[in-house]
């Protein structure tokens, strides 16, 4: 296998995948927004309806979760982490095929980039975690009631 044909079988790898990723993350987001809106609009909906309170409470609360994963797990984030990459791959790709760039140039610059965006990957948060913890003194006028 010719080093040009090694890189473009990686990168084609790289493509699919990240394609798979990203794909995963944009519907995931779709189906949180949209179940949020349609819980919304049919827990309105039904409140005026005066149906039974805890479906009401329920569909209200839908928004709520679905703002609570996105913040916790990031699917905006990762779905633009994972395009990014795409773009990045198709873009190496047409430079090997196209422009008939030396695949050594190309490997490097796949290289760089994956060292470059490999920390800006977007990891699962949870509430309280990503606060520094601090010592918590008493205040002075605290020590003065003990006197």
């Amino acid at each position: 296998m010719s080093p040009e044909e090694f890189l473009l079988k990686e990168i084609t790898e790289k493509l699919s995948e990240h394609r798979m990723w990203s794909s995963r993350d944009f519907s995931i987001l779709q189906i949180l927004l949209w179940a949020s809106i349609l819980a919304s609009a049919i827990s309105a909906f039904l409140a005026t309806l005066n149906a039974n309170k805890w479906l009401i409470a329920f569909l209200a609360a839908i928004p709520a979760l679905a703002i609570t994963v996105e913040s916790t797990f990031h699917f905006s984030e990762r779905y633009k982490y994972h395009d990014q990459w795409v773009i990045e791959l198709e873009e190496m790709q047409r430079k090997v095929r196209v422009e008939k760039t030396d695949p050594q140039t190309i490997s490097a610059e796949l290289s760089n980039f994956q060292k470059g965006i490999i920390s800006k990957f977007p990891t699962s948060t949870f509430p309280g975690k990503e606060q520094e913890k601090t010592d918590l003194k008493p205040a002075p006028s605290a020590s003065k009631h003990g006197e």
